[in-house]
């Protein structure tokens, strides 16, 4: 299988040399993705002490701000599992994926391929990075089904047990 298999035929000798060739497939989520949820957190629920949150997932501080770390599976539950635990919101993932598509969590890049290409375009380019930058657990497809509408489908990856709120926090 070639699933994972960086091309090092584009990057400088040097560099290639520290490159890993594969990734563990059990590095299924990027830090990007809790790094958003902790934004949302320390926004709507500053109450939640982070901190314990990495802890019990089993993450740093440092490994959340590389966006070159990948986190598993066991490790997102265990992170859900305690935010969900200190918000008693049985909803918080959902919440998240909404405050991270919002104006609030969108960053410059993309308030500006948003502007420049809308909507549309920009979910056809997500497709294409969403599994570089996000997750390498599942395929996204967009297909425009009217002027205004676009039907997302995420579907995971054989063998991955993807769970009900990370179906929530996509949906969001």
């Amino acid at each position: 299988s070639t699933r994972g298999t960086l091309r090092t035929d584009v990057v400088p000798g040097a560099i290639r040399e520290l490159m890993p060739t594969s990734f563990d497939p059990d590095s299924l989520y990027n830090a990007r993705i809790f790094q958003a949820y902790v934004d949302f957190l320390l926004a709507r629920y500053p109450q939640v002490d982070v901190a314990e949150v990495f802890r019990h997932a089993g993450f740093t501080r440092a490994q959340i701000s590389d966006e070159g770390h990948w986190f598993s599976q066991s490790q997102a539950n265990l992170f859900h599992e305690k935010v969900m635990s200190l918000t008693r919101n049985p909803h918080i993932a959902l919440e998240a994926g909404r405050y991270s598509a919002s104006p609030r969590s969108m960053g410059m890049l993309r308030r500006y391929l948003l502007s420049l290409a809308g909507p549309a375009a920009v979910f056809g380019m997500h497709q294409r990075v969403a599994r570089t930058h996000f997750s390498r657990a599942v395929q996204l497809t967009s297909k425009r089904i009217s002027k205004r509408r676009i039907d997302i489908e995420v579907t995971p990856d054989p063998g991955i047990k993807y769970q009900h709120y990370q179906c929530e926090n996509t949906i969001g």
